[in-house]
């Protein structure tokens, strides 16, 4: 009887956000670039010399990433070339026409596709049984969102205009490096800050400035943001699938380990 496989699927929509947002940046790049450097005065043969240079850059970028990815880590990797690569973007957006455009293109484009290989050997391992499958979801996930994701920056683009569309691409980029560090972001990330420390520390201790209300507001908001945060990767372990234990075992046995 051939046994039925099962797929971290949890992890495998993680995976598909990172990569729908680091070919988003790119197709953001390559529609839009042309049309920016053409309404600072440059002429086709320029800016289609730019074009190319990003894609060199990105070319470049997937053979570096691959082997940079086999050393240290291919979510390190992956956090470190989309979260840097904002920052050309960001310099893109207000630098103008100048010489320096070449550098920084150069640069977004090899950031960018630092992470596209790492993205596809992480699909593959995430599906043993299915290389091909993995390989087909990751491939048919990126290039759709970077086309979807197209069309939203035009329609953004016909109101605020070209250059805002860079700015906007950073961000993006900067989602997909963040989302590559992991579930962490949100177990101890935004549980701590947007719901233990809003509803918890605040009230308990803006009333009074008394040392030890303070500090058993900030004892209170530690164990119950641990508490929260342990809970959180219970929960994502088991929609994972990844877990040979049932829920409630294994959150009788994470729990007591972060108090």
């Amino acid at each position: 009887k051939t046994p039925v496989l099962r797929y971290p699927w949890f992890f495998i929509l993680f995976l598909a956000l990172t990569a729908g947002f680091q070919y988003w940046t790119q197709q953001n790049v390559t529609t839009f670039l042309p049309k920016y450097l053409s309404e600072l005065g440059q002429s086709p043969a320029q800016y289609g010399l730019l074009s190319a240079l990003f894609m060199a850059g990105s070319a470049l970028g997937n053979l570096l990433g691959g082997s940079l990815a086999d050393r240290f880590g291919r979510w390190k990797v992956i956090f470190i070339a989309l979260a840097s690569g904002a920052i050309p973007l960001l310099i893109l957006a207000n630098l103008g026409n100048s010489t320096w455009l070449f550098l920084f293109i150069l640069l977004a484009g090899l950031c960018n596709g630092s992470a596209y290989s790492a993205v596809v050997v992480i699909a593959q391992r995430l599906m043993p049984g299915g290389i091909a499958l993995a390989s087909g979801l990751a491939l048919a996930f990126i290039f759709s969102s970077g086309s979807l994701g197209a069309l939203v920056s035009g329609s953004i683009a016909d109101k605020i205009g070209i250059a805002p569309i860079f700015t906007l691409s950073a961000m993006i980029s900067l989602a997909g490096g963040l989302l590559a560090l992991g579930c962490n972001i949100f177990n101890m990330g935004f549980v701590t800050m947007f719901l233990v420390y809003p509803l918890l520390f605040r009230r308990s201790s803006d009333s009074s400035r008394s040392p030890w209300r303070v500090g058993t507001a900030v004892v209170l908001t530690t164990v119950i943001s641990l508490q929260l945060g342990a809970l959180c990767v219970a929960l994502e372990t088991w929609l994972s699938g990844l877990s040979a234990l049932p829920l409630s075992a294994f959150m009788l046995l994470l729990q007591p380990i972060h108090l």
